[in-house]
């Protein structure tokens, strides 16, 4: 049916790319959701109590995704997998498009990481594509075949805009802004998110798609279309996004932190672990919620890793 509006707001998000990899979505596994990141941690513990003699975990993808997942998996193989499954020998691997991981960063950020990984015992294959899954393997483009034990689908993501909206609304499958987030042919609907196409108003620039700046985004719009309703003739500052800095762990201790307002000053280390897990914990909505996630970090930093199996109400074991 249809839906009459004055105005509306597309934030529809975005889905996995498998880039038309045959297999990919079958027999892969990705961690868009809790319940898809349970289905994870699950199928590897199966996997471990099987106490098989060698368990190889292969992550699809050397970005901020991949990178941080598979540190997370070498922590747990050097401290948790090592101590309570020390028959299993764990190999985990990043397959990587591109020329080094973490392509969009700066080349010193490239090679700390690389390092810090294999540190942790990771593989890093780069130039190479998946080309086809089955539920045994994963074959790749330079002709060589990974055991498909557990394969993470870290390789990017895409909008299914077309597949909502009416295409003469699109551009390269995004809904197309202007400096105030309306579309550029229909000023009555708003786009914000990985849907919107946005760029900066001095340079046209295409804004990147991050939380971050969708965050940001959001708070725009909500507020643009309040004062569109109040007042539609008053002239409103356009959006601009600047990133206050980027934070990633890169296993237990380890993370990254770049701030492009401080011309790229980056710091690796354990200060930028924490200010990571600092950030993380101010967005937590409520005192509770923060004070029980201190409090399991905590624990976790004196003992072993919760690795019990978590089946929610609406999981499906495969």
């Amino acid at each position: 049916g249809e839906i009459s509006y004055e105005r509306c707001v597309a934030a529809l998000g975005s889905t996995i790319n498998f880039c038309g990899v045959e297999g990919a979505k079958k027999f892969t596994h990705h961690v868009r959701t809790l319940k898809d990141a349970l289905q994870l941690r699950n199928n590897v513990i199966k996997k471990l109590e099987d106490e098989p003699d060698e368990l190889q975990i292969n992550v699809v993808g050397g970005g901020y995704t991949g990178v941080e997942l598979a540190a997370e998996f070498g922590q747990l193989k050097q401290d948790d997998f090592k101590k309570l499954y020390p028959q299993t020998d764990v190999e985990i691997n990043i397959i990587d498009v591109n020329d080094n991981i973490l392509s969009r960063m700066s080349e010193k950020v490239q090679n700390r990481v690389t390092e810090r990984l294999k540190n942790l015992g990771i593989n890093i294959i780069p130039k190479t594509s998946a080309t086809k899954v089955t539920e045994d393997e994963v074959k790749l483009s330079n002709n060589e075949t990974l055991a498909n034990d557990i394969t993470v689908w870290a390789a990017g993501f895409t909008t299914n805009a077309s597949n909502l909206i009416d295409q003469k609304y699109l551009e390269k499958d995004r809904l197309p802004v202007n400096n105030h987030l309306q579309h550029r042919k229909e000023d009555t609907l708003y786009a914000l998110g990985d849907i919107a196409l946005v760029t900066g108003p001095k340079n046209e620039e295409v804004y990147p798609q991050l939380g971050e700046a969708s965050h940001m985004e959001g708070i725009y719009a909500g507020r643009q279309v309040v004062a569109d309703l109040q007042d539609k003739g008053k002239e409103r500052d356009p959006f601009e996004f600047s990133s206050k800095g980027r934070l990633m762990p890169v296993g237990e201790w380890y993370g990254v932190a770049v701030f492009p307002w401080l011309n790229d000053f980056t710091l690796f280390g354990r200060l930028a672990w924490w200010m990571r897990r600092t950030a993380y914990l101010m967005f937590m909505p409520g005192i509770m919620k923060k004070l029980r996630i201190m409090c399991d970090w905590t624990i976790q930093a004196f003992s072993f890793r919760n690795l019990t199996e978590i089946a929610p109400r609406d999981y499906k074991k495969n």
